[in-house]
């Protein structure tokens, strides 16, 4: 049940970035302004987005890997961190968007910060693509299960 849920949610999240990202290239032909902006995830032009590399199983495995919880009693929940993949595929720019505890949160933002380079996002310009300084917003959950 839970394999099959995650699937749907991983087939409707792909067919979102695939209509949005041939939108935005249409967008980005008309535009090619060279930009040193950090993009979001509504902005324009982004033509690939950033991802870990080995895509987000290995992102998976990577965070089940590395995190550890904390000492004291058990707490279950999410913390989401913020943080902007630089042009040169490295993290920077860490911040909480939601907070489960003070150690949860510096463990979540510890094992982030431990990751290897990611694929920078990429975005139009003219006929050609160049990487872009893109914000991404990661969920950490911390479950007993």
């Amino acid at each position: 049940m839970n394999w099959t849920l995650l699937m749907l949610m991983g087939l409707f999240a792909s067919a979102t970035v695939c209509a949005q990202s041939n939108q935005l290239k249409e967008k980005a032909n008309t535009n090619s302004q060279k930009t040193d902006k950090v993009l979001s995830p509504d902005s324009e032009g982004i033509d690939v987005y950033p991802s870990f590399s080995g895509g987000q199983a290995a992102l998976s495995t990577f965070i089940k890997k590395n995190l550890r919880w904390p000492t004291g009693p058990k707490r279950e929940g999410k913390v989401v961190v913020e943080f902007t993949v630089e042009k040169n595929g490295k993290l920077s720019g860490f911040t909480l968007r939601k907070s489960l505890a003070h150690d949860y949160d510096n463990e979540a933002l510890r094992v982030i910060k431990s990751s290897p380079l990611w694929i920078p996002g990429r975005k139009l310009l003219a006929k050609r693509s160049a990487p872009a300084s893109y914000r991404m917003t990661l969920p950490i959950a911390f479950s007993l299960k």
